[in-house]
């Protein structure tokens, strides 16, 4: 799925995942399946990485013809090490191991935009180029490395090897690169279906999109995943177990507090998991406008008011085994519509990251800043509330502000914040008799004046707030990301006594939405009003902040954005501080400008989009820049495909192989909102419509007719070989001109502006390769090749009769 911000934002929101370090709480499991790609490519990483720094090696190493042997026992001992360190051995009966096969096209698309991407940067590092390099293609169905590897893992030495170290091992199951789909999804067909059982199942892989593919299952099953970034920063390896069914029920328990109609808690589970996979998925682009670790909470309380607002967003059908679910389009397009509420605002969010290089950091610690303020100001109306109501004989005992709230009524403190300033009163005064400190109308930024409307001094200032540099800036846009609706409304307009007065005093049409939305309310409420309810929350709660999952940390002074800059020059001290300005540290450096996009580099990976060389006031001309000469509701309905493609490959376990989506970006959530169809492409489910290793292999990997092709395995024949050259020769379409691409780099790095977009990520790996949007027409690929070297003859074939029944999984 690709999700990349998904797992952060789990970490972030849901209290679900262990921390394992050496030695570790071992897993209890029965059943341990393995997402088993991620594997070699960890392990090729470390031994690369071990040989380059002339290490002290684990493993024998004379020249690069050792490295692919190795690399097969290396990969096995991992496995091995796994089962002795991280499992109570003698509990484990099975061991899938799933590799990944010939996926679906929409992912090929994903896999071959990585490896050119990888192709290119190989080439611009050729200058100092690793003495021992080793290409990360060689991971793939059709190379003579996975035909090896897959034969390995099935020899009977190293099952038993396996066996003595769990001497309960009953079966090991090799799903090989023949067997056609991806691991994860291979592990999801063997678990599916079941609805209960008595065994323990533990799934490894590192993609945070297995944690919302697990909750699709009906049984308990736990997770475990290497944690590369933690384990880089503490230099040892750190794992991470999440209980996937405590996930589940936490994010059950979250929806059902804030809606009380929820029934079906399957298909409730089911419709998040597939909100989130349309946000974040190697099939579709992602939104301009959705940013899923900052908009969790937004997207999730979004979706529940579409459920309060106009019902589900799936269709569950008991009875058909063949469309277990089909999409409510009009609910949807409805949940997309309330998406767009701040449509502008959240696009924006790409001009500032492109624009400013520590924007993410700056605008949090800022708007924590704010909240300091915004606080401080709170308590000081509190205060004047206090000594006014002291004047009034309204109180009868000694109040602050933290216990005001039991003091005097919110009601009342309600009608004091919507009154005007009552000119005849000297606060700065009444308030020093009261507390001994000193306020005053002076100009130093250290006086504070309580003679004048704090609330409406608030107001003008963040209705004047126009910029990032500026106090207050997009301060409810901020609040609206992260408030807990929830307890808000159960503080403000529940059951609570302290808050039980304040609701007669609202107007009947807030009253009315209060009423009918409860923990929902507050998307439903003017941005003012939202305002006005976090100053009544601070009255009664003025120790918390009714957010999710927040602790204020505000600096002492704003951080001031620094604009991100591709000259050399100015990361000089940058370059000092890591020592890559040292003569040994060439490569080091390259690689250091290359990712940041300096000496001309930002000429050909286009890391800020003419689109957002400037912030938005408008979005009338992303349609003819991102989709030129092409019919936006063209482009639309090719995207509402890719919803049910989604759907049909997650939950209905079934794929059309060769869809794909042909655009590099997405059209905008309110366009298609707009154009929304009403008919609606039927998908082709023939699973006889697919690749087969050889063909996968040729179309994913960076060639030229006239490369040559050194990859495959020893069953692959020369006259065989000879054929596909043959093929490659006479379908140039399908092929960049790499060459020609090479020596217009190696002459002016600038050569190729339209080659690369990484506007859209700071990562390289994962830029729009422009020219792969070309002749891409996955049929006419596949019968071109079979006319030359027809399927039969073909020495790589899929074999689809893998059984998951030897896993020796069974229900209650």
């Amino acid at each position: 799925m690709g999700i990349t911000s998904f797992f952060s934002s789990v970490d972030r929101n849901f209290d679900v995942i262990t921390y394992l370090e050496e030695p570790y709480n071992k897993v209890d499991a029965t059943h341990f399946l393995i997402d088993f790609n991620s594997i070699i490519h960890n392990v090729s990483s470390e031994m690369l990485s071990d040989i380059n720094n002339a290490s002290n090696l684990s493993f024998t190493f004379n020249s690069l013809s050792d490295f692919e042997p190795q690399l097969i026992i290396q990969v096995k001992e991992s496995i091995k090490n796994l089962l002795k360190n991280n499992f109570i051995s003698q509990n484990i009966n099975y061991v899938m191991l799933a590799i990944d096969g010939v996926p679906s096209f929409a992912k090929m698309m994903e896999q071959k935009k990585r490896r050119y991407i990888g192709d290119l940067m190989n080439k611009l590092m050729k200058e100092v180029e690793l003495p021992i390099d080793w290409s990360k293609t060689n991971i793939s169905p059709g190379t003579k490395f996975m035909d090896d590897m897959c034969k390995e893992l099935k020899t009977e030495s190293f099952i038993n090897e396996c066996k003595k170290i769990c001497p309960n091992l009953t079966g090991m199951l090799v799903s090989d690169v023949y067997n056609p789909g991806e691991g994860e999804m291979k592990i999801m067909k063997c678990l599916r279906g079941l609805t209960g059982t008595k065994n323990k199942i533990c799934v490894y892989s590192p993609d945070s999109d297995m944690i919302l593919l697990l909750m699709i299952l009906d049984i308990d099953v736990s997770l475990l995943r290497f944690d590369q970034q933690t384990s880089k920063i503490k230099k040892k390896k750190i794992y991470n177990l999440i209980d996937i069914n405590k996930f589940k029920n936490e994010l059950i328990n979250y929806c059902r507090n804030r809606v009380d109609t929820i029934i079906d808690e399957r298909l409730l589970i089911n419709e998040i998991i597939y909100i989130f996979t349309l946000f974040g998925d190697d099939f579709l682009p992602k939104l301009e406008s959705v940013q899923v670790a900052n908009d969790i909470n937004s997207i999730i309380d979004n979706y529940l008011l579409t459920l309060k607002e106009v019902g589900n967003i799936l269709t569950r059908h008991t009875g058909d085994v063949n469309n277990k679910y089909t999409l409510n389009h009009n609910n949807l397009k409805h949940f997309f519509d309330l998406l767009t509420k701040n449509e502008m605002k959240d696009i924006n969010r790409n001009f500032y990251n492109s624009k400013f290089r520590n924007y993410r950091y700056a605008k949090d610690k800022n708007f924590h800043l704010d909240l300091y303020n915004f606080k401080a100001d709170i308590n000081n109306i509190i205060l004047k509330f206090i000594v006014k109501s002291n004047s009034l004989k309204r109180t009868k005992s000694i109040c602050t502000p933290l216990n005001a709230a039991t003091c005097i009524d919110v009601g009342f403190f309600y009608d004091f914040l919507k009154s005007s300033l009552d000119k005849t009163y000297n606060y700065n005064m009444e308030v020093t008799e009261y507390n001994g400190n000193t306020y005053s109308t002076g100009n130093r930024p250290s006086d504070v004046n309580l003679n004048q409307n704090i609330y409406e001094k608030i107001i003008r200032t963040i209705k004047a707030s126009n910029n990032s540099s500026t106090p207050y800036y997009n301060f409810i846009y901020n609040i609206s990301k992260i408030i807990d609706g929830n307890t808000l409304y159960h503080t403000l307009y529940g059951d609570g006594v302290l808050g039980s007065s304040l609701f007669g005093r609202r107007s009947e049409e807030f009253k009315k939405i209060v009423t009918e939305f409860k923990s929902m309310y507050y998307l439903k409420i003017k941005p003012s009003e939202l305002l006005e309810d976090l100053i009544l929350y601070l009255y009664l709660q003025p120790l918390q902040l009714p957010f999710v999952n927040f602790s204020l940390d505000a600096p002492d002074t704003p951080i001031k954005l620094q604009v991100r800059s591709f000259e050399l020059k100015d990361h000089i001290n940058k370059l000092k501080r890591d020592h890559l300005l040292d003569e040994k540290n060439k490569r080091g450096k390259l690689e250091y400008i290359i990712t940041n996009k300096l000496e001309g580099y930002d000429k050909l990976f286009n890391p800020e989009h003419s689109f957002y060389k400037k912030k938005l006031e408008s979005t009338s001309s992303y349609n003819s820049t991102f989709f030129p000469n092409k019919d936006i509701k063209t482009v639309i309905n090719k995207y509402i495909e890719g919803f049910e493609w989604v759907l049909n490959y997650y939950f209905n376990d079934k794929t059309d192989l060769l869809w794909y989506y042909p655009y590099g970006r997405i059209p905008l959530l309110s366009d298609i909102v707009k154009h929304y169809p009403t008919t609606f492409t039927e998908l082709n489910f023939n699973e006889n419509r697919n690749f087969n290793p050889l063909e996968s292999i040729i179309f994913i990997t960076p060639l030229e007719p006239g490369y040559k092709l050194t990859f495959f395995p020893e069953s692959v024949t020369s006259e065989t070989i000879n054929l596909i050259q043959q093929f490659m020769n006479s379908n140039r379409q399908f092929f960049l001109p790499l060459s020609e691409i090479n020596i217009n780099l190696t002459k002016d790095i600038t050569s190729l502006p339209d080659l690369l977009d990484c506007s859209t990520s700071i990562f390289l790996s994962k830029c729009h390769y422009k020219l792969l949007d070309q002749n891409n027409d996955p049929e006419l690929f596949i019968k071109n090749f079979r006319k030359i070297i027809p399927e039969i003859k073909q020495q790589l074939q899929n074999n689809t009769e893998f059984k998951c029944i030897n896993l020796g999984l069974s229900s209650k």
